[in-house]
């Protein structure tokens, strides 16, 4: 390995602390002057892609726990618009947004219970659901949910607007389901919750 001395020097600072953790290890326990001077270019090879190796494992665990997946769930009592959504909206919804663990409920017991299991990132709620439509469970969880999720409403027509306003929902998008502009809407709804 062709180094120079001044960048080798640039490394030992930066892996110092890595480098003395491995010498608590049973390795030699030698400060950068030793390191430096008096080690041979293979071993010196060794020491810092040994180094540099945890370095990058340790950026790797940083970054995927950045990372974590949200939480989605979907209620409808229809299971082909839960697979829709979840289709639509897929694995990774935008570029920069988490990938996406998903949770389905069909009625508004399944809804509440879930909500007492998990902390979710994001609803999103059939408003054409029948017996208990979306708009009303929306406004429901709004009013009585502390720290509600932000909810994303599935409305049958545009006109429908001012009732999805009335639910508080936090954004709404029309059937049939556009998979751009859902993929759009839960991207900024799971920003703003990161925020």
């Amino acid at each position: 390995m062709a180094v120079h001395s001044g960048q080798f020097h640039r490394w030992c600072v930066a892996a110092q602390p890595l480098l003395r953790r491995v010498a608590g290890r049973g390795g030699p326990a030698m400060g950068l002057s030793p390191l430096r001077d008096s080690m041979t270019p293979v071993y010196t090879q060794f020491w810092m892609e040994d180094s540099m190796s945890d370095l990058v494992r340790s950026q790797d665990a940083e970054v995927a726990q950045a990372n974590t997946a949200a939480k989605i769930m979907v209620y409808s009592d229809d299971r082909s618009t839960r697979a829709e959504v979840r289709t639509a909206v897929g694995r990774r919804p935008g570029k920069g947004a988490p990938t996406v663990e998903w949770f389905e409920a069909a009625t508004e017991f399944g809804v509440l219970d879930l909500l007492e299991q998990e902390v979710f990132d994001l609803l999103i709620l059939d408003g054409e659901a029948a017996k208990v439509g979306g708009m009303g469970l929306a406004k429901q969880l709004k009013d009585e949910v502390q720290n509600c999720p932000p909810i994303l409403l599935l409305i049958a027509r545009p006109q429908d607007e001012w009732l999805g306003r009335w639910s508080l929902a936090d954004s709404m998008t029309t059937f049939p389901i556009n998979p751009r502009d859902i993929q759009q809407k839960v991207t900024t709804l799971l920003g703003a919750r990161a925020r």
